[in-house]
């Protein structure tokens, strides 16, 4: 059996010397995380290792942060998955196997249960986390050194929570932010409550449906047996603690009281009075006890999962991620993703991934596709021909200009200026039709792009941080595939692929609301939203359906920004007889009347400027509207708690 590792300090040098984690090349962006505020806060440029012994990191909060970094990793097999489940129904063979073949001996083969039972392992080791132990004296200390706020002064999130959770009876749909204070250790110390917070609901959620259900459950267990009693108190939340404290609004006083002090603390109104709040909770999180509950079964299931072979591979596996994303890119075209003999193949030697057989002519996804260049290449490991990750093509597959897109994914321990470009520049003068996109999990400094040859530079893309998680680069990514997919959908006599698509009101080009850009100063995270209501049409553009340029919306948000100052935008290409609202939504909570928000309008070639209403409070800024239909522009200005009305095809939870 496993030596079961105990300290954080002896489960990094397990990661780095045996489970082949890489901290300076590719597992680099993990690594940063783990220096950073929203991981272990060590630093951004300590060394891991160091910081955890002399710290002395719980091997619990470590492994906690380690696995929340790794969220990208399980985004991707998790993508993955579902091409395969795709593949295997569309040939009723649930038992699809697949085969990768990395061009060396380490190649990697699964069926689809075997995935499914590491998926399994991974959620299985990255949910059982432990914590420190909570008495009911303990939590109601830590709500007595909080305090708590007016109702009146709540942002417009929490009274949402509260109302939920105190009125109906019910565990909070609503998605509660809490702002940072400027102040690194007070921060640390609230976001520990934070995520306090968020175990006792949830925990709460878990035993029972409601609330009246959880008290009807507490009340029940005083009449228990008391060896049952006993056991039940061996649990991490046991009931009678969470009974007892949601019996006297316990979650809803604690959450009340954290953001009442981050508050305090930001705009100053705590006074002297901060600092004693934050001995005080120091010392309250310093005197937990650390309770380690199976303690091996946890270590060995962390260290079983370092020994998966999707973790071995998991860099190999970026790039069948990629074609994931390149299929949800042609969304709603149908397709058929192709497997041989019951086995889905990503070959070195080249593999037919998937057909879009409604366009005329067909379109084909090729992973490893070569093709003969004319032209001496640049790249040294290619001598007369290129072989990109994936090309996009279209019937004759074998024809020179048949290929009108080319995706290379690189996952280089440092960005590589020389090879990068080299790479672009071969693909282009193989595939003279073709837009050539490079994308890299990493960062890629953009302005490299102005060394590439000029005639070759309209069709180069190079799309840095593309991973999950990261919107920008997925913004962009799915731009260039339709951008390139556009002429096979809209040409002559062709329908847009959309199903909400009918024959009346075809779009028109050149519309005169051109850009909508959304800037702010004192709010963490606002959202810009753009819906479209017509006769035949609805749409939502906002950071989670961020709409297209190149096909219906004809609207698509170029970033979603999350930081302080902060800036979004949507650009308009078409437009159709309808009504365009614009929104701003306070994501992070706190209200638009704290945002120094403004909203610019490039109507008709002219700016158009509108800041907040004063003395407004809510989350929600209908800034205006336009009538495309009458061409007509009307600023609103109304503020307000309530997200916008449902409307057909607009989603409900907007």
């Amino acid at each position: 059996m496993a030596r079961p590792l105990t300290t954080s300090a002896a489960a990094w040098r397990h990661l780095t010397t045996t489970a082949g984690f890489d901290p300076e090349g590719y597992d680099r962006p993990l690594a940063d995380f783990l220096r950073s505020p929203d991981g272990l806060d060590l630093g951004l440029s300590s060394d891991i290792g160091h910081e955890l012994g002399s710290r002395a990191v719980p091997i619990e909060t470590f492994l906690e942060a380690f696995f929340r970094g790794m969220r990208p990793y399980g985004h991707m097999l998790q993508d993955l998955l579902n091409l395969f489940v795709e593949a295997g129904a569309q040939h009723s063979d649930h038992g699809l196997a697949v085969e990768f073949d990395f061009g060396r001996e380490a190649n990697l083969g699964f069926d689809l249960e075997q995935f499914r039972q590491w998926l399994a392992q991974w959620a299985k080791s990255h949910g059982e986390v432990e914590e420190a132990r909570w008495t009911t004296n303990q939590l109601w200390g830590l709500l007595e050194i909080l305090g708590r706020c007016d109702e009146g002064s709540m942002p417009a999130d929490l009274r949402r929570w509260s109302r939920e959770y105190r009125e109906e009876g019910r565990w909070p749909v609503t998605r509660v932010a809490l702002s940072a204070t400027g102040d690194p250790d007070l921060d640390r110390l609230l976001q520990r409550g934070w995520r306090l917070w968020e175990s006792v609901v949830g925990e709460c959620a878990r035993l029972a449906p409601d609330r009246r259900t959880l008290n009807q459950l507490w009340h029940q267990s005083w009449k228990q047996e008391r060896g049952q009693a006993r056991a039940d108190e061996e649990t991490a939340w046991p009931l009678q603690v969470l009974g007892g404290l949601d019996s006297d609004l316990g979650p809803a006083s604690l959450a009340s009281g954290l953001v009442a002090t981050a508050h305090e603390a930001r705009t100053g109104l705590g006074g002297s009075a901060i600092a004693e709040k934050k001995a005080r909770l120091q010392e309250l999180f310093d005197s937990l006890p650390v309770t380690a509950v199976n303690r091996e079964t946890w270590v060995l299931e962390w260290q079983a999962y370092l020994d998966l072979p999707l973790w071995k591979q998991r860099h190999e596996l970026y790039s069948a991620w990629v074609s994931t994303q390149i299929l949800a890119a042609t969304e709603p075209l149908p397709r058929r993703v192709h497997s041989e003999a019951g086995v889905l193949r990503f070959a070195f030697g080249g593999s037919h991934v998937a057909t879009m057989p409604t366009l005329e002519p067909a379109v084909h996804l090729w992973a490893e596709l070569r093709s003969p260049i004319e032209h001496r290449p640049l790249g040294l490991d290619r001598k007369t021909k290129i072989q990109p990750d994936f090309t996009l093509l279209c019937d004759p597959v074998t024809g020179k200009r048949s290929a009108f897109l080319v995706v290379e994914c690189k996952q280089y321990r440092h960005a590589s200026k020389k090879n990068f470009l080299q790479a672009l520049i071969d693909y282009a003068r193989g595939r003279p039709e073709a837009l050539i996109v490079l994308v890299n999990y990493g960062p890629i400094p953009e302005h490299w792009l102005g060394e590439a040859p000029i005639d070759l530079q309209d069709r180069l893309r190079m799309i840095g941080d593309f991973r999950p998680g990261e919107k920008t680069g997925a913004n962009r990514f799915r731009e260039a595939v339709r951008t390139a997919l556009a002429p096979r959908v809209l040409g002559p006599g062709r329908q847009v692929p959309s199903t909400s698509v009918k024959t009346a009101d075809e779009p028109r080009p050149d519309p005169p609301l051109r850009r909508i850009i959304l800037r702010w100063q004192g709010a963490r995270d606002l959202d810009l939203h753009l819906f479209l209501r017509s006769e035949h049409r609805s749409a939502h553009v906002y950071y989670s359906q961020v709409g297209s340029q190149s096909w219906e919306p004809w609207a698509a948000l170029d970033r979603d920004g999350r930081q302080t100052p902060g800036r979004e935008e949507i650009v308009l290409t078409r437009f159709c007889p309808g009504i365009y609202q614009v929104f701003v939504h306070a994501f992070s909570g706190g209200g638009i009347e704290w945002s120094d928000a403004e909203v610019e309008l490039e109507y008709r070639g002219s700016r158009v400027l509108t800041t907040v209403p004063e003395g407004v409070s809510g989350t929600w800024w209908h800034v205006c509207d336009w009538d495309a239909g009458r061409e007509s522009l009307s600023v609103v200005g109304r503020v307000g708690d309530e997200a916008p009305q449902s409307l057909d095809g607009w989603p409900s939870n907007a």
